[in-house]
């Protein structure tokens, strides 16, 4: 069963059906709105609103309104040790060690430690290591808006040149 939660959208997202990511400006982290809003997504993961309510508020980082919305979170694609992939299981999630050119192999939007629900296997990628499709059981730490956006950061800055 995938995980449910509240969270705020624009208006353009605000309709049931509608897939949308998360992701924030750097005003979000410090709006006393960020806990309802994103504070309990992931980021660079999907969600589906299920639901709208009638709550809207006043973003001012966007400087928009934004609606009161339920979604529900879509699987994520991670790569994991090939030994530790059996559809089905729940199992804490552990950082391969495979190449670095694998974007999956260190997803911005899960910590070491985290309950995940292995759903399939996609792929295998190198060796010992497949891509797996995941749920997740337990609802983000609230750090883990401020891992990504060091290391989102930190990709654009290598990006650039100079």
């Amino acid at each position: 069963m995938p995980r449910r939660a509240v969270s705020m959208v624009t208006s353009l997202f605000a309709k049931p059906g509608i897939v949308f990511q998360p992701l924030v400006t750097s005003k979000c982290l410090e709006c006393p709105f960020f806990n309802a809003c994103l504070g309990n997504l992931r980021p660079l993961v999907s969600y589906r609103v299920v639901g709208v309510r009638k709550h809207v508020v006043h973003c001012p980082a966007l400087a928009e309104d934004l609606i009161t919305v339920e979604v529900e979170e879509l699987p994520a694609k991670l790569v994991l040790s090939s030994r530790d992939v059996m559809p089905g299981a729940v199992v804490y999630y552990r950082r391969p060690g495979c190449d670095k050119g694998v974007e999956e192999c260190t997803p911005v939007f899960i910590e070491e430690g985290e309950r995940i629900r292995i759903l399939r296997e996609i792929e295998k990628v190198g060796s010992g290591f497949s891509l797996v499709e995941v749920e997740f059981i337990d609802p983000p730490s609230p750090r883990i808006w401020l891992l990504a956006r060091r290391k989102l950061l930190g990709r654009v800055a290598q990006q650039e040149p100079g």
